[in-house]
C-alpha cells in the first residue's frame, strides 16, 4: 500500500466525528501497523494480548534485534505519564532488549516525561504527532527515526525528542559566499545572444566548496534569494552575496516558497515541510521523484511530482491543505516526459515536457487533450517560471542547449527565445517582477569544478513573436567574441 493510500486513511480518521474514538483507536492501530510494511519493518502484528489473555500491546514489530511494543493513543487530550509507566511494566516481563513506544498524537502532559523516567533506567521512549507524521509523509523512514530518537536519549537522557531537535542535530558550518564580479570579463564571456530589447548580466559568483545547487527562489523583500542544496536551504543576500542558512536541513530539493507569514515552505525527501519560528512541521508528503513546489496568487502551494520511469511517469499536482492528511491530489494523464510544472492561475498549471508541454485546467479535467499540447521549443524543460497567466519562461537543462531561455505563449503555443547564455548549466530562475528574473547557473572556466553564478536577465516583457525578437535584436557577437567564449 502506498503512501497516498495511509495518508489519505489518516486524513478520515482526522476528521472522525464526535463519539468515534474508541473504533478510530482500533483503526489507527491499524494504519499504524500498515505504515511500518509499508517501510519494511519485520514482524507486525496488532492486537498481541499477554499470557494472562486480558493485556493487549497494539502493535508490536522489530527492527534488526530489537523487538517494540507500541501503544497507540488518539485522545482529546494530553496524554499523563500513565501509559508510559503501564507499558514500562509489561516491557520489564519481556525478555531483555525489548523497549517500548508510546505514541500520542495529543502530545503529553507537562511533567509526563520526567515521571516517567523518575527511578529507573528508561526502558520506553515517548513519540508524538509530529513523529507520527514525518514517518507517513516520507520525511524519516521508521528505523531511521527511532535510531535518532535512540541515539539522542543515550547521549542526552530523557524519553522524548522533539522533532526538530531529532531533524536538525547536525547544524552545518557557515554556507559558502557569493562575490561581485569585479569586472566584465565574466559578462563578455557570458552572453552567447541575445534576443532584442533583453539583457543579462551576472550580479554574484560562489566560490569553491559550494554543493550543488538544485532550484531558485526570491524572498518576498526581494533583496534576498533562496537557494535549495542538498544540505538545505540557503539565503543570499543579492546586494551584497553574504549568505546564511534560512534552513539547514538535509535532503531538501524543489524550489521553496515562504507564505505570507514568513513560513518557508520545501519539499525534503517525499514529503513538504514547513519551518517556522524555529519549528518543523509536516504538511505534505508522499511525493517521490522529481517533485517541486509551485507558489501562486490564488492560495496555498501546490506540489508537483513525477513517480519517474520505475513508477510509470504517473504525474500528479497536488493542492496543500491545512496539514497532512488534507491535501487535493489531482493524478494527471498526459503521455509525455513531464519535467515541471509551474502555476498559471487559479486551477490552471503549465507541464514543461520534450516534445510537447501542455496547458491543463483542473477545473475542467485532469486528462490533457492534444488540443492543450505545446510545442516544446527545447530539450529537457526543467527550470521553468511563470512571467504571466499568458506566457512562461523555461531554461534548457540538456547537454549541447544549456542556457538557452524561451518565452511560450500558453494561447498561442508560440515560442521565442530570448537568450542564449555560455553556461554549464541553469538550475534554477526566479521571477522578479514581471519584465525581470534571476538565473542560478554555474560555469566551470579554467577551473575543474563548476561555480555557482546568478544571472540577472532583464527586459523580457509581453511575449513577442520570434520575428519581431529577431528585428529589435543587435547585432550578433563577432567571430572573435564567439571564439572567446567557446575555448
Amino acid at each position: 500500500m502506498g503512501l497516498h493510500a495511509l495518508i489519505a486513511r489518516y486524513g478520515q480518521l482526522a476528521n472522525a466525528a464526535r463519539g468515534a474514538e474508541h473504533r478510530r483507536g482500533q483503526q489507527f492501530n491499524t494504519l499504524v501497523a500498515d505504515l511500518l510494511r509499508h517501510w519494511g519493518v519485520d514482524d507486525v502484528e496488532v492486537g498481541v494480548r499477554g499470557l494472562d489473555g486480558v493485556d493487549e500491546i497494539d502493535v508490536t514489530f522489530r527492527i534488526g534485534p530489537t523487538r517494540y511494543l507500541l501503544e497507540a493513543k488518539w485522545l482529546a487530550k494530553p496524554q499523563s505519564s500513565d501509559a508510559i509507566v503501564k507499558l514500562a511494566g509489561r516491557v520489564r516481563q519481556r525478555l531483555r532488549g525489548t523497549r517500548g513506544i508510546v505514541l500520542s498524537m495529543s502530545g503529553y502532559t507537562r511533567h509526563a516525561a520526567k515521571t516517567a523516567q523518575i527511578g529507573q533506567q528508561p526502558d520506553v521512549i515517548m513519540l508524538d504527532r509530529s513523529h507520527f507524521e514525518a514517518i507517513l509523509s516520507g520525511l524519516l523512514p521508521p528505523e531511521d527515526l527511532i535510531e535518532e530518537v535512540i541515539t539522542n536519549v543515550a547521549r542526552h537522557g530523557g524519553v522524548h525528542v522533539p522533532l526538530t531537535d531529532l531533524v536538525l542535530q547536525r547544524r552545518p558550518g557557515p554556507p559558502p559566499a557569493f562575490t561581485i564580479p569585479p569586472d566584465e570579463t565574466v559578462q563578455d564571456q557570458l552572453i552567447r545572444e541575445m534576443a532584442g530589447g533583453v539583457s543579462a548580466r551576472a550580479i554574484l559568483i560562489g566560490g569553491p566548496g559550494w554543493p550543488e545547487p538544485e532550484a531558485l527562489s526570491i524572498h518576498p523583500d526581494r533583496h534576498t534569494l533562496l537557494v535549495t542544496t542538498g544540505d538545505g536551504i540557503v539565503a543570499v543576500d543579492i546586494r551584497h552575496g553574504t549568505t546564511q542558512w534560512a534552513l539547514p536541513l538535509p535532503g531538501c530539493r524543489g524550489t521553496a516558497i515562504v507564505e505570507p507569514d514568513g513560513a518557508l515552505l520545501t519539499v525534503c525527501n517525499n514529503a513538504v515541510v514547513r519551518w517556522q519560528a524555529e519549528k518543523l512541521e509536516v504538511i505534505g508528503g508522499g511525493f517521490t521523484g522529481n517533485s517541486s513546489l509551485l507558489s501562486g496568487p490564488d492560495g496555498p502551494a501546490w506540489v508537483f511530482d513525477n513517480t519517474g520511469t520505475m513508477y510509470d511517469n504517473l504525474v500528479s499536482l497536488t493542492g496543500l491543505g491545512a496539514g497532512l492528511g488534507a491535501e487535493d491530489r489531482h493524478q494527471i494523464d498526459f503521455s509525455a516526459n513531464v519535467w515541471n510544472a509551474t502555476w498559471l492561475e487559479r486551477r490552471r498549471f503549465f507541464l514543461a515536457a520534450d516534445g510537447h508541454s501542455a496547458v491543463v485546467d483542473l477545473d475542467v479535467s485532469n486528462h490533457v487533450d492534444r488540443s492543450a499540447w505545446v510545442e516544446s521549443p527545447q530539450s529537457g524543460p526543467r527550470p521553468l517560471i511563470t512571467r504571466d497567466a499568458k506566457s512562461i519562461i523555461t531554461a534548457a537543462y540538456d547537454q549541447g542547449v544549456r542556457g538557452s531561455l524561451y518565452q511560450t505563449s500558453t494561447t498561442s503555443g508560440r515560442s521565442a527565445q530570448l537568450a542564449h547564455l555560455t553556461v554549464n548549466r541553469v538550475h534554477g530562475m526566479a521571477i522578479r517582477d514581471d519584465r525581470d528574473a534571476y538565473l542560478l547557473a554555474d560555469i566551470r572556466g579554467n577551473d575543474p569544478s563548476p561555480h555557482p553564478i546568478v544571472i540577472s536577465v532583464a527586459g523580457m516583457g509581453p511575449f513577442v513573436s520570434p520575428q519581431t525578437r529577431r528585428s529589435l535584436a543587435g547585432p550578433a557577437p563577432s567571430d572573435d567574441t564567439r571564439d572567446r567564449q567557446s575555448s
